[in-house]
């Protein structure tokens, strides 16, 4: 939730970015990567978009997120914030969240905004996977 208490909704489903199909039919990479946005209902019951969820599932190839990744586009004149879950293990409370990895800042125009690679199985689970937020 936002500080002021207000939830964080969905704005849709998750589902795979157009590149996932893209890389299999012309170039014969195995991306599995799956993205919505996020933020609170206004007051018209319409979700204010302020994040997007990335879910990169069982990679077959590093794939280079950029703003062209997602529908609509990214606006690439504004600065982005990504979270990545995986590295959880940076993010200490007190500490410097850009200098202990916690997050990426990403500057305006910057040619990509992440990039999501194969990542090791954590048991229990039988799938490895990389989740990430863009934060706007």
């Amino acid at each position: 939730c936002r500080a002021d208490g207000r939830l964080l909704q969905p704005r849709r489903p998750i589902t795979a970015i157009n590149d996932q199909f893209i890389q299999q039919a012309f170039n014969g990479q195995s991306i599995n990567v799956w993205s919505t946005e996020f933020g609170p209902y206004d007051a018209k019951q319409n979700v204010e978009i302020v994040g997007h969820v990335v879910y990169a599932i069982d990679m077959g190839t590093t794939y280079t997120l950029t703003y062209d990744s997602f529908t609509p586009s990214l606006n690439s004149n504004f600065d982005y914030i990504v979270r990545n879950w995986y590295n959880y293990t940076n993010c200490k409370n007190g500490s410097l969240a850009i200098q202990n990895n916690c997050i990426q800042y990403v500057k305006a125009n910057s040619k990509s905004l992440y990039n999501l690679m194969p990542q090791q199985v954590i048991p229990p689970s039988i799938e490895s996977y990389e989740l990430i937020h863009v934060l706007e």
